[in-house]
């Protein structure tokens, strides 16, 4: 009867202890996933499994030599602000990274915030959801710095502008030289001679015009009948009534 009641205990100890060695893969899990979602809920897996879970794992995502590498945004969904992630795979323990900034509005996981980046953990069956915070502080600093480039710009165009202009006013104006003064360049000093006394006296006789620039009669009249043909000059009147002037 004794070696009986000893014989039932040892039953009932190997009963539990095979229960239990049922139960532990579900306790502890079988494989272990490490999720990372950036902002455009794009989710990288990685991890290790002892077990063929191929089929449970999600499109993009495979099983290689036991070890769980991939990428896919099926797991992933949004509804305006919010994103969803949601994964199960049985014998498992899960572990989420969220994007940078990111709130969690929902989980049935265990939440973490460590430097600012949140984990969410959970066995087997893990569903998230979460909004990512706009980061002001960047917005703020990148108007800073666009206000700044554009204040400089202004500054130095405001500075090119008033120093030019008055560079520009010290600078005096070459006067423009009209056709006579151009052409008075290839004459000869006699017939500048003439040029210059017309401008200073203005229309005058011919002979008056003559005894001023002190030229011999021959010789003046050959230079007034080139001068006229080169057009700076023109005679009208007739007789000792001829008067010379120059050509507008």
């Amino acid at each position: 009867m004794r070696y009986a009641k000893k014989s039932i205990s040892i039953i009932k100890i190997l009963t539990i202890f095979l229960l239990v060695g049922s139960l532990l893969p579900f306790i502890s899990g079988e494989s272990e996933v490490i999720v990372h979602i950036d902002e455009t809920g794009n989710s990288l897996f990685l991890g290790s499994s002892s077990e063929d879970i191929t089929k449970f794992l999600p499109e993009g995502v495979k099983l290689e030599n036991g070890r769980i590498i991939g990428e896919t945004i099926l797991q992933t969904s949004k509804s305006e602000e919010v994103w969803t992630f949601s994964f199960y795979l049985n014998a498992s323990e899960i572990k989420v990274f969220l994007p940078k900034n990111s709130i969690v509005k929902e989980t049935n996981g265990e939440v973490y915030i460590s430097n600012g980046k949140v984990t969410v953990y959970n066995l087997n069956n893990i569903t998230i959801s979460y909004v990512i915070e706009k980061n002001n502080k960047t917005n703020f600093t990148l108007t800073a710095i666009i206000l700044a480039i554009l204040l400089l710009f202004g500054s130095a165009f405001y500075y090119y502008k008033n120093h030019y202009e008055k560079k520009r006013k010290t600078i005096p104006k070459k006067k423009e030289k009209n056709k006579i003064e151009i052409i008075q360049e290839i004459l000869s000093e006699k017939e500048n001679l003439i040029i210059e006394t017309l401008k200073e006296k203005g229309k005058i006789k011919s002979s008056h015009l003559r005894k001023l620039t002190g030229i011999s009669k021959s010789s003046f009249f050959r230079h007034i009948q080139e001068l006229e043909k080169k057009g700076l000059v023109k005679r009208t009147g007739e007789g000792r009534n001829k008067f010379v002037g120059l050509s507008k």
